[in-house]
């Protein structure tokens, strides 16, 4: 550790923030895609059932949580980003393939039925916002090698405006979605998919 380097509150603060403005912002657009969810044909029904989706969604995606913590420690050189876009894209195939198994008929029943104890149109509608949220992860873990050079080059406040893309995107999308009576789970993980793809866009234009 260098320990001539002494960075100022200001700077610090100037790194900081703006990344916990992005944590705090990424459950923003859940609620957003939630109101596509409930004015399907299932109304509450199928909101309850998108989130218990999301609920084992979020731990599946548990296996990628320390991704970007690892790039910024081992990608600062170039043999070390290219050794971490492999364990990156490894860990995309590992819970993109787990999410699919656990998405397979048999198992997803035994997984909300069984284990959660969901039943009947909301048991059918998690199983539908389980299938149809795979390239979620996907799409986040794409993001991931971007996000770390624009940390590493302390372009936190660039990074954080994808985020903000994305939940600017999605706000603006929900209505035109409802209008056009594109609701219901499916339609709230295709609204959520198509925000994710604009965050990961973002993030390699800038990232380059």
């Amino acid at each position: 550790m260098n320990t001539d380097q002494k960075p100022s509150y200001i700077e610090l603060l100037r790194y900081f923030f703006p990344i916990a403005l992005q944590a705090a912002s990424q459950s923003v657009t859940y609620p957003l895609v939630g109101v596509i969810a409930s004015n399907g044909t299932g109304g509450p029904s199928e909101l309850a059932g998108l989130a218990q989706s999301n609920s084992i969604m979020f731990l599946i995606g548990t296996l990628g949580a320390g991704l970007i913590t690892t790039g910024m420690v081992y990608g600062r050189t170039k043999g070390g980003f290219r050794q971490f876009i492999k364990v990156n894209n490894w860990i995309t195939i590992l819970v993109f393939v787990l999410q699919g198994i656990c998405a397979l008929p048999g198992i997803s029943h035994c997984l909300f039925s069984k284990i959660m104890g969901l039943s009947g149109a909301l048991e059918a509608y998690a199983i539908q916002a389980f299938a149809a949220t795979l390239p979620l992860h996907v799409l986040f873990f794409m993001r991931n090698p971007y996000q770390v050079i624009l940390y590493l080059k302390k372009e936190t406040m660039i990074a954080s405006l994808a985020t903000i893309g994305r939940i600017v995107f999605t706000l603006s999308i929900t209505p035109v979605f409802c209008y056009f009576k594109l609701a219901g789970v499916v339609w709230a993980a295709v609204a959520l998919a198509i925000g994710v793809l604009l965050e990961v866009v973002i993030s390699w234009f800038f990232a380059r």
